[in-house]
This record gives C-alpha cells, structure tokens and sequence, in this order.
C-alpha cells in the first residue's frame, strides 16, 4: 500500500515538472499596463473594469490609445474583444486585488498579473476535470490517453503560454455546458431539475460572450443526448427551458448595453463598417450569388486547414481531425442525426477561417478549440476500441505535444513578424507557411533545447535553486554566451517570487493528483 502511495506521488512530481516545462515564462514576465491595444492587453482590461474598477469605464486602461477601440455613443472607448474571458477572470482578480491590501511581496510583477496569467491554467484543469466525469473515466489509463490528446491539440498553449487569449475560455464553456447536460440526465432526484434546466440555457447565451459567433454552444446538449441514446425531450418539453432562454437572451442584450451603450445583437455591429478587408470578405461570401464558388473555397479552405503545413491539423491537432472520420463513419452506419448535427456543429467554427483565410495568427487553428471537448465525447463514446483511431491519435498528438514544446524556440519554428503569404495565399501578419519543416528542422538544433528550458517555468525553478548556492550567470557563462535578452530573461528569474513560485508548484500537483487519482462521481 505504502508503494502504491509512493508511485502515486512519484508520478504527481514528475508530470509537475513536466508541465512546468510547458508554462512560458514570456508574457508573464511583461506585465500589461494601461494603453495597450492588443488582444491580450484588451482581455485583461476587460477583467481590471470588472473584478477591480466595477465601472465599465475603460479610458484608464486604454490611457488615450484608441487604436483598436470601439468608440460609444457617448464618447467612451470600449476595447473591441468580447468581454467572456474579461467576465470569467473576474473573481480571481477581485480576490487578488482584495488580498493584495495585506500581502507584500517582493517580484517582478504585481500579484494581480500573478493570479491572472494562471486563472487560464485553473479553467483547463477545471474543463479537464468536467470531461473526466462527462465520459465516466475510471481507468487511470484512459485518464492518460484524454490529456494526451487534449495536450496535443494545442489548446493548452493557450494556458501554458498566451494565457490572455479567449481560446481556453471557449474550450471550458463547450466543456461546462457538456457537464451540465450531463448532470440533468445523470441526476438521482428530480428535486434540482427544474433548476438546471432553467441554468442550461442561461449558460449558453452566457459562454457566447467568449465569442459571438459561437452559435453551435446550442446544439452541444441535442449531441450530448443522441450519443447517449437519451431524448431531448426531456429538456424542450419543460418550461423552465424557455424561461431559462429568454433570461439568457435578457442577459447578453443587457451586456452589449452595458459595455457598448446600445443593445448588439452581433459582433459585425462593434467592428469597422468599411476599409476592413474581413468585413469585404464577409459580404462577399454572403452574397448567394457566390454560392458556388463559396462552395468549391470552402472544400480547399478544410483542405488546407487540415494538411498545410502550417498546423494542419491532421499533425497538429489530431482529436479535431479525427471529427472528419466520425463524421464519414457515422455516414457509412445510417447515423444520420449525429452526421448533420456535427457537420454543423464542426462548420460554425470553421467559418471564421474562411473569413478571415489565415489559422488564427498564432499557435494551431484557435476558432477550432471548441471542436475537441465533443469530439472527446465521440471517441470515449463510440470509437475507443478503434484500433486505427486510437493509434493515430497516440502518434499525432504526442507529435502535437512536441510541436507545442518547440514552438518559437528557433526562427523555422516562429511565425512571421511582417505580413507574408500565408497558407492561404493571403498577406497575413504571424504566419509561417512552412512551420512543420521547420519544426522538424527545430529538432535538431541543441539552442532550442536551451530556450525550452530557459523559458520555461521548469528553468525558473532550475535557476532560482542554483542561486541558492551560487550566481546561475557565472555558472552559465561558463559554457554559454549571455547576450542582452538572456540577460534580461535572468534578471527577471532573479526577481521573480519564490512564493509564486511555490503557490504554482502545489497548484499544478493538486490538480495533477486530482485528476489522476480522484475516483469519486
């Protein structure tokens, strides 16, 4: 027993240090202040007005940079970005900035920064979590194989690194609107149903503010239902349903005359109404006139998407392909319900590529996250004992896990700072149409082997430890040339808090050990 306990915790240290490897260290050691107009500065500003200010008033956050603002009737800026991930963030921000009054640390970067360039963290733990329970994982085996595929997907880059991105916050409201389908159909008294029932709803409407254009959070509870050989009806027939719907639809048209000052009711509403190239594209592709043609962009657009080799998702993000082969077998079995819902289900988030024809200028196809939770459910559902697919899955989405490990570590890996052609063939600023060559390439190079570990959450550890005992400058010259930007990235290791540091050590491994070993529910 005594053993057992040992491997358990063993293992918990172990995968800690290995997901230490994976949290960068670049965005949370730039802390964003007051008049910034990229998206991860607008999303944290969202999360400031609301766990701090409480007042909806952005013009101390954007400080006179307007750049990228949507200007209110009444004058005031308002950031363009949608407010969801700013609305979820909250909490924590109001809780640090709250302890902040009686905690002093010494660090590189305030606490409230700290606390929010990890709350992604807490969200992909958390969806992780809910997924477990959704597909009844009691083997520790088939507990591995989902992280690994969640992990080589490329969503959790957007925890482990771009933290201050939507795309966690998308994969977690997929994945809590999943989990609570599934506690309406798995409850063992009828006394909170009604409750539910009414939540569901008002959860949906609410996680379309991650993103607009999520339209098919709709449609996860009628997949949830036909997979698990269930009726919807249980849902549609209850009049708490559409109370719960009207409240929702209340609630989201109250935000956008919160936060913009008149009520919204689509995202096209707070973006440029000419001289943006998107918007052309958009009208143009709505025009029916270009049915046709849209039709033929739209097949070589999924193939592209799905084989370029810039993150084509057959070799960067395998659970998402793996969609089309659900898909074709679903058709091949008469399954016809479960063949049209996921078509349209995979089809709304491939629209913005379409639209916008680049992968979402930064890591992966970041529209397509939302893809994975339900694809999880298909496979733990139907295909696990798929021979092909599981091995296909394995192989990819550790090459996917490895793709994320080596992104930007040398320049064939990085993406473009200036605007290039894209994959695409469309002039597209980040972009790197050759990214699987040059991540391949990228193995063989020993200076991305350093910047893994120098940029890594894993080298602060490493580094702050050696300083216990001697300068890691010294030591490091010793085999190393230090330029100016490693300089730099030392002297921020230096200062960083050895009580962050430690609070995200304990974290990951109870996360890691929750995951891992819980066996309740």
């Amino acid at each position: 027993m005594l053993k057992f306990a040992n491997n358990k915790v063993t293992t918990c240290i172990f995968l800690t240090l290995v997901i230490l490897l994976f949290i960068k260290v670049d965005y949370r050691f730039k802390e964003i202040y007051s008049g910034g107009a990229q998206d991860d500065s607008s999303y944290y500003y969202h999360a400031q007005t609301i766990g701090i200010d409480k007042d909806f008033d952005y013009t101390n956050q954007l400080n006179g940079n307007y750049k990228d603002a949507y200007i209110r009737s009444d004058g005031l800026p308002v950031p363009r970005q949608s407010i969801g991930p700013g609305f979820l963030a909250a909490p924590f921000l109001y809780l640090s900035n709250l302890f902040s009054k009686f905690i002093s640390t010494q660090s590189n970067i305030s606490i409230n920064y700290f606390i929010y360039s990890f709350v992604s963290c807490f969200y992909l733990f958390l969806s992780l979590y809910f997924l477990k329970k959704i597909v009844k994982i009691r083997k520790i085996t088939d507990m591995y194989k989902l992280c690994i595929f969640i992990f080589g997907s490329g969503v959790t880059y957007y925890a482990f690194e771009r933290f201050s991105m939507s795309a966690i916050y998308e994969f977690f409201s997929v994945c809590l609107i999943l989990y609570l389908t599934h506690i309406i159909y798995n409850l063992k008294t009828l006394k909170y149903m009604n409750l539910y029932i009414f939540i569901l709803p008002v959860l949906q409407f609410l996680m379309l503010m991650n993103r607009w254009n999520n339209y098919h959070l709709f449609l996860i509870p009628i997949i949830y239902t036909i997979l698990n050989n269930r009726k919807f009806t249980k849902i549609s027939q209850n009049i708490y349903f559409y109370l719960g719907n009207v409240t929702g639809l209340a609630l989201f048209l109250f935000h956008t005359k919160l936060v913009y000052g008149e009520f919204i009711y689509s995202q096209k509403g707070i973006y440029p109404t000419s001289g943006w190239v998107v918007g052309e594209r958009l009208e143009k592709f709505l025009q029916f006139e270009n049915l046709l043609e849209n039709i033929a962009i739209s097949f070589k657009y999924l193939f592209i998407t799905s084989f370029s080799m810039e993150f084509g998702i057959f070799y960067f993000s395998a659970i998402i392909f793996s969609g089309l082969f659900f898909l074709i077998t679903y058709l091949y079995q008469r399954k016809f319900k479960l063949f049209f819902l996921l078509s349209v289900y995979y089809l709304i988030p491939f629209l913005p590529i379409l639209i916008f024809e680049n992968h979402g200028t930064s890591y992966g196809f970041r529209y397509l996250f939302t893809i994975i939770p339900i694809n999880i459910l298909v496979f733990f559902k139907d295909f696990i004992k798929n021979k092909f697919i599981n091995y296909y899955l394995y192989v990819f989405s550790i090459f996917g896990i490895l793709s994320q490990l080596f992104f930007e570590t040398t320049a064939l890996a990085s993406l473009s700072e200036t605007t290039i052609i894209n994959s695409f063939n469309s002039k597209s600023p980040y972009s790197n149409p050759n990214y699987l060559s040059g991540v391949l390439k990228s193995f063989l190079e020993p200076s991305a082997y350093l910047k893994i570990i120098f940029t890594s959450f894993f080298g602060v550890l490493v580094l702050k430890f050696i300083n216990l005992f001697t300068v890691s400058e010294d030591l490091i010259e010793n085999y190393y040339t230090i330029d100016q930007q490693l300089a730099d990235l030392l002297s921020s290791i230096n200062s960083y808090s050895w009580g962050y540091l430690f609070l995200v050590i304990l974290l990951i491994y109870a996360s890691i050990n929750n995951l891992l070993y819980d066996k309740k529910g």
